[in-house]
């Protein structure tokens, strides 16, 4: 009897410490949103087949994040973990740059950060966990064809083109740039107003190829679709490309010799996004009269 009760204890331990693990889970794993998967917020998904492809196309993202961080699922790290100065788990190769991963964490939490003590430990020791600080990545070039099949399901979502050009163009060579900027255009023809897409030719162009006029032509259209938009109600990946081509075409025109355009754009950068440093501080120079040389 007392073998029997003392079993049945343990049991209702390990039920209980169960039950607990499953309640802080929120807590400790708190829900944050896969990078780019707000951009399946577009009609395609009001219809079945548009639902279709989202789940599919976002099914493929999420694995190919797993393949890149060799199985182990990490987040974008919240901005309550930002101000507690939580430090990123982003790789030494740059490529959680690259992708938009500045600032990562792995979901499930570090023993440096998890307050559950031995719960933490045991959920760390049965799930795909390892730390991940300074990690590295599975060789992107064999992610390319998840890329590709993502965006031949769902041709509006953003971050397959822009990522899956951003692994091309870590060849650095001009094959490569060509390569990236051929599936940009592919993108940019299935969401001609995307700014994301243009700013995002626009930066090969003028960084990597340093064709300064080819990267305004696209930097142009790119301010085109920003002026007449609200910017506030824009998605806050969206903002920030919007934000870098007001930035972008303002340097360009700039060592363009075009003075008077390129404050133009300053100013009118700055009415959507008020405090920007940048362009304020160009917006500065721009105004003021160029010394005149003497003989």
């Amino acid at each position: 009897m007392k073998a029997f009760i003392g079993s049945a204890t343990a049991l209702a331990a390990l039920t209980m410490g169960g039950i607990a693990i499953q309640g802080v889970r929120p807590i400790a794993n708190p829900d944050a949103p896969v990078a780019g998967l707000d951009a399946h917020e577009t009609h395609g998904s009001l219809s079945l087949i548009g639902q279709f492809r989202t789940s599919v196309s976002g099914w493929l993202w999420v694995r190919t994040d797993l393949y890149l961080h060799n199985g182990v699922q990490m987040r974008p790290m919240l901005d309550q973990e930002k101000q507690r100065n939580v430090v990123s788990e982003n790789s030494h190769d740059g490529l959680d740059e690259e992708i938009g991963h500045a600032a990562v964490v792995t979901v499930i939490p570090s023993r440096e950060r998890d307050f559950r003590g031995i719960f933490g430990d045991i959920e760390r020791a049965t799930s795909s966990y390892k730390d991940m600080r300074n990690h590295s990545h599975n060789d992107p070039k064999g992610a390319l064809p998840l890329f590709r099949l993502m965006t031949w399901i769902d041709p509006q979502f953003i971050p397959g083109w822009t990522v899956g050009a951003s692994v091309m163009c870590r060849e650095k060579n001009r094959a490569a740039y060509d390569k990236a900027l051929a599936y940009l255009e592919e993108g940019l023809r299935a969401n001609p107003n995307s700014i994301t897409l243009l700013k995002e030719i626009a930066y090969t162009y003028v960084r990597p190829l340093d064709n300064l006029k080819a990267g305004k032509v696209y930097l142009d259209r790119a301010r085109a679709a920003i002026a007449p938009a609200d910017v506030s109600r824009m998605d806050e990946d969206t903002k920030v490309h919007a934000q870098e081509a007001y930035r972008w075409l303002v340097l360009v025109n700039r060592d363009l010799g075009l003075r008077r355009e390129a404050l133009d754009v300053a100013q009118e950068g700055l009415t959507k996004f008020p405090g920007d440093h940048l362009m304020s501080s160009e917006a500065e120079k721009l105004s003021l009269r160029p010394r005149r040389r003497t003989p």
